[in-house]
């Protein structure tokens, strides 16, 4: 009997072995599929949509960006963009920023052509899933921001020359 029970035993955690080396892959590749992939996070944002925009206004745009909560009087850098994409149907611009918009800070982006100032601050966050997954992935979502002191409740950065300005 007692070698019936160590021959039952020896056979189950061979049978578990071999199930872990067969089955293990096989989750941990369903997982893997699983990723923030498509889900911008809000510091991770590379670009701020422009809306109802010509051409010639875009044409150069000084951002500084400033110490979050000081009143745009604590500047942390500044630099300027002298070319926007187009997308869409005109009017649609994308401002590709070579730096990464940082949430702890805020903006304040001056459009030279036109002389308008946009100030972009308040940034409102939340954790959200990703993707639908075995293993959940988190990432921070942006949920509203403010420009020029107006809350708008979008996932993206949009400036929007017929409503956003002062």
């Amino acid at each position: 009997m007692k070698k019936r029970y160590e021959e039952i035993k020896g056979n189950s955690i061979h049978n578990l072995y071999i199930l872990i080396v067969l089955y293990l892959p096989l989750i941990l590749s369903v997982n893997s599929c699983c990723s923030t992939e498509g889900c911008v996070g809000a510091n991770q944002m590379d670009g701020i949509y422009l809306k109802n925009f010509a051409a010639t206004d875009v044409d150069s745009i000084f951002i500084s960006s400033y110490k979050k909560g000081t009143d745009f009087k604590i500047p942390t850098d500044s630099f300027m963009i002298e070319k926007c994409d187009s997308f869409g149907n005109g009017g649609y611009y994308m401002l590709f920023n070579y730096k990464i918009i940082n949430i702890d800070n805020d903006y304040r982006i001056y459009f030279t052509t036109i002389n308008k100032i946009y100030e972009v601050s308040g940034f409102q966050t939340s954790k959200a899933e990703c993707n639908d997954c075995v293993i959940p992935n988190y990432y921070t979502r942006l949920d509203a921001y403010e420009i020029n002191l107006n809350l708008k409740h979008l996932g993206f950065i949009e400036i929007d020359k017929g409503f956003d300005w002062y």
